[in-house]
């Protein structure tokens, strides 16, 4: 594979270090007691590598974040969810969500953080989110 990268332990925990594009990014490998030798670590990062191969090839490489959410989180929710949960959801994703530019991203690119900030930003230029928000969906 053509990455380049470099492994770490950091906090107790194996990590790989590659950059994608320009920037660097870093993957849990697993905890230090899950490997008793360096065969398992390299075998962790050999999967690693491979999971992110398919990513980048995939499917995933293509979705954007708003497809993610309509074609997957969304149809899941309501299948699985109370319908007023559900209802909720799909209306906060329609009011604040669906055509903004955030979510235009491949959803491979997004973080935990990425994804709380774009949460943290509704909160705050909405005043919250209210039950007035599912009520129209």
């Amino acid at each position: 594979m053509a990455r380049q990268g470099s492994v770490g332990i950091s906090n107790g925990a194996w990590y790989l270090r590659i950059y994608i594009g320009k920037k660097q990014r870093r993957f849990l490998l697993g905890y230090r007691r899950q490997f008793e030798t360096k065969k398992q670590v390299r075998e962790a990062v050999d999967r690693k590598l491979l999971e992110l191969q398919r990513v980048s090839t995939g499917m995933m490489s293509r979705i954007t974040l708003e497809q993610f959410i309509r074609s997957w989180y969304l149809t899941i929710a309501d299948g699985s969810l109370q319908p007023s949960t559900a209802r909720g959801y799909r209306g906060v994703f329609k009011r604040y969500i669906e055509g903004t530019n955030e979510v235009k991203r491949p959803v491979w690119e997004y973080r935990t953080r990425d994804c709380q900030a774009l949460l943290n930003g509704i909160a705050q230029d909405h005043d919250g989110l209210s039950q007035r928000d599912a009520e129209t969906y």
